[in-house]
């Protein structure tokens, strides 16, 4: 092979002196050597293990000679010719033993980077070696895995991988990568190219995947090939690249909600031994980009159709109206306006996790109303420039647009707790006089979205993205180095640290700051959660973990990974034990009862949109029950799914109350407060939770012994704007154990379980960014409907 930084001329590898090569095994060799002797095994091809005499505790029978099982090449340096074993049959090495490893062919040092690695079962770990003749010399103390690893140490290349935000309704997600690649001589050409390639990974095994280049822990989803162009006159330069992946949803075999992470890989043939570099990692949720097509609302088909329980959400005017099985990829949309007349209609997708229904889609809307021109029967007019299907309505006597999105006005008068959403329908305008308008919007709101991260606790080495959208400011300065109004950086602290986003306006200039954690405090190393506590028997639940910095895991004796998620169908009450062997050899062990109800038990579901409220606002109440035989809220017989408007004066508690099949009355509660006094410790206000963390036990071996919970909270909004000293801001939100186990409690003011990317509101007392809640002294953290 020709190095063209080499000016054209092969390297030459001499050759180790000694016994001829035709003498010498060119395969594994044994040898029973004297411990007060010491001997020396060589292999034809270069490779020499030397034990000085007294280095073997007794006389002892030694094999060493190319690798049986070849280890998984590491990531992200390249493997340089075989790996060696070295063992020993019943013997001690108590000494150090010589090793001797042949370079490959075209390989020499310098212009490569080459040292010897050991493999210890599950990365290489790099040794102390010098140069010898034809090979790397190093010391041994221990038998094993021992191969040469190294790179062209002529050329660099940094690789980045980013999420663009997604336009409203987009079918498929990109995932875009950029980088430069750098030499300091002429790479191998072929036709005036330097050829490489790109490869979009899917980590599922919690980070271990990237460390030994496993294909069961890192999928490949997508490649693309590479070509860079060198210019011949320069003997050094830089070439930036970049490429687009774009994952359609129905691609991965994800569930709809759930979380997962890629990262890229590129590796440039650029010598003997080809420049490999790894990109950043980011998370990615798999959600339905739904849609107007003609008169239907269009989800994406998923992987495995049937095994989700998907459904659509409809509202008009800004209150619940329908609920539909999702079953099919279509939902005909003319039903449900036909039936509520004249409004604004919002469609969105749902799926249940922890027993709630939490939004998967982006929205659809739909605006019904009278066209000052009526439109022929059996069309929709299509919006000037926008996708086939989106239709536009002009305002009723303006011919101009009608806004969509728009929030609906204020009740004027306070609805009576009843059946549906409180909503009188108007009447059914003829086909000939009715237009609708569809219209993408973003799920996450712009005013949970000013500055935020993916992660605020990393373990040492890991790294997040820190996020911003600002509009109608002047300048913006992210510690000080101004950046645009909308970005996304990737941070990888080596300690504790805290970011400030600075924006400067006419109305002055307001600082945002996200603290990331990193170290042993934020470093947990095992999460052990279910979506669930309670199921139907017959029905599923979702385990999940997270183990970071631990040898082995084990889901009950099952080994395996060690960040997954697990749906298992209990047909009794179970408690499943997940356990950890960590670094040192010492075992973590995590327990969750799953208990398992009849098909006739009462499972009642009791929320509200919001849960303390200002003089003259209003809230909307949800409930969801099954198995029972009639549903009354505060004594007025309701249907089931079903929701309503309130608009209390003064705190007033609500009582959802079901008849079971077997005759018994189960009655839940939900307290609303009107005007609360908050302390100035205090903070009443809604979120995003972005992560659900357990403080560290006790004692790892008692499954109830633990301090509690961490979440972490960011898009903070405060529902009272005369709390002091709170704006937009991330908090780290404690709740202890004995208020999660006492959840069970139908009017418990603790929601759990809690997972990430669900709202919650909570009434906390907090010092600085840290808040605890203390259901004692008022405190409570619910969720709310997305």
């Amino acid at each position: 092979m020709t190095l063209a930084g080499c000016q054209g001329q092969a390297p030459v590898v001499p050759k180790t002196p000694g016994a001829p090569a035709a003498a010498l095994p060119a395969v594994e060799s044994s040898d029973v050597i004297k411990a007060d002797q010491g001997g020396a095994i060589t292999l034809n091809d270069g490779a020499r293990l030397a034990i000085p005499p007294g280095a073997l505790a007794a006389d002892t029978k030694v094999t060493f000679g190319p690798g049986r099982i070849a280890p998984i090449v590491p990531v992200p340096r390249a493997l340089l010719g075989r790996g060696y074993d070295f063992a020993l049959d019943g013997g001690e090495l108590t000494g150090v033993a010589l090793l001797t490893l042949p370079l490959p062919a075209d390989v020499t040092s310098p212009p490569y980077d080459v040292a010897p690695y050991l493999w210890n079962g599950k990365t290489w770990e790099r040794l102390n070696g010098r140069m010898a003749a034809g090979g790397i010399q190093f010391g041994a103390n221990r038998p094993g895995v021992y191969a040469l690893l190294g790179q062209w140490s002529l050329a660099d290349a940094v690789v980045d991988l980013a999420r663009p935000e997604a336009t409203p309704g987009q079918q498929t997600a990109p995932l875009v990568t950029t980088g430069q690649y750098r030499y300091a001589a002429l790479p191998m050409q072929q036709d005036g190219y330097v050829q490489a390639r790109l490869t979009l990974k899917q980590d599922t095994s919690g980070g271990a995947g990237r460390v030994i280049g496993d294909e069961t822990l890192d999928r490949t989803v997508d490649e693309a090939q590479l070509l860079f162009k060198p210019d011949p006159a320069q003997s050094q330069g830089a070439i930036d690249f970049s490429h687009t992946f774009q994952l359609a949803p129905g691609a991965l075999e994800l569930n709809p909600g759930e979380t997962t992470r890629f990262y890229t890989v590129l590796t440039v043939t650029d010598s003997a031994a080809p420049t490999r570099r790894l990109s950043n990692g980011v998370e990615y949720t798999q959600l339905l980009p739904i849609q107007a097509v003609g008169r239907a609302i269009v989800r994406p088909k998923l992987a495995v159709e049937g095994g989700q329980d998907l459904r659509w959400r409809i509202q008009r005017d800004g209150q619940p109206f329908a609920f539909e099985r999702a079953a099919a990829t279509e939902l005909p949309f003319e039903p449900f306006l036909a039936q509520g007349g004249l409004g604004d209609y919002r469609f969105t997708l749902e799926t249940q996790r922890n027993g709630d229904w939490v939004t998967v889609s982006n929205d659809v809307n739909i605006k019904l109303t009278v066209p000052t021109t009526a439109t022929p029967p059996g069309e929709l007019a299509a919006a000037p420039g926008g996708t086939p299907g989106v239709p536009v309505t002009p305002a009723p006597g303006t011919g101009e647009p009608v806004p969509v999105g728009t929030p609906p006005s204020p009740p004027t008068r306070r609805p009576t707790p009843g059946n549906g959403a409180g909503v009188e329908p108007s009447a059914t305008p003829t086909a000939a006089a009715v237009a609708a308008v569809a219209t993408a919007t973003r799920t996450r709101t712009a005013a949970e979205s000013v500055f935020w991260a993916d992660r605020y606790n990393l373990a040492s080495g890991e790294c997040t993205n820190l996020h911003w959208d600002l509009q109608g400011v002047d300048k913006i300065y992210l510690d000080d180095v101004g950046v645009t109004g909308n970005d996304t950086q990737e941070k990888c602290p080596k300690q504790t640290t805290t970011y400030t986003l600075r924006s400067i306006s006419s109305t002055g200039t307001q600082d945002r700051s996200v603290t990331i954690v990193v170290g042993a405090g934020a470093d947990v190393g095992v999460e052990f959660t279910t979506d669930t506590n309670e199921v139907v028997v017959g029905q599923c639940a979702t385990l999940r973990w997270r183990a970071v910095n631990v040898r082995e895991v084990y889901l009950g004796t099952q080994g395996v990974r060690g960040e997954y998620s697990k749906p298992v169908c209990p047909q009794a009450d179970t408690t499943y034990e997940l356990r950890v062997v960590n670094m040192d050899g010492s075992t973590t062990t995590k327990k969750q009862f799953i208990k398992v109800v009849s098909a006739d038990t009462p499972i009642i579901r009791f929320w509200a949109e919001q849960y303390s409220l200002p003089s003259g606002a209003c809230t909307i109440l949800n409930w969801n029950v099954q198995n029972v035989q009639k549903v009354f809220l505060n004594g007025q017989g309701v249907s089931s799914p079903g929701a309503t408007t309130v608009c209390p004066n003064a705190d007033e508690v609500f009582t959802l109350k079901v008849i079971a099949h077997s005759g018994e009355a189960v009655e839940r509660e939900i307290s609303l407060w009107v005007n609360p006094l908050v302390e100035p410790t205090e903070i009443i206000a809604r979120g995003i939770v972005q992560q659900v963390n357990q403080t560290p036990d006790a004692d790892p071996t008692q499954p109830d012994d633990q301090g509690g919970y961490q979440l972490t909270v960011d898009g903070i909004k405060t529902l009272f704007p005369s709390t002091p000293g709170w704006g937009q801001m991330v908090v780290y939100l404690r709740v202890p154990q004995t208020d999660t186990a006492a959840s069970a409690n139908p009017d418990a003011a603790v929601d759990w379980p809690i997972t990430p990317g669900q709202t919650v509101e909570f009434r906390a007392f907090c010092e600085g960014a840290n808040c605890y809640v203390r259901t004692d002294q008022g405190s409570y953290l619910h969720l709310r409907s997305q």
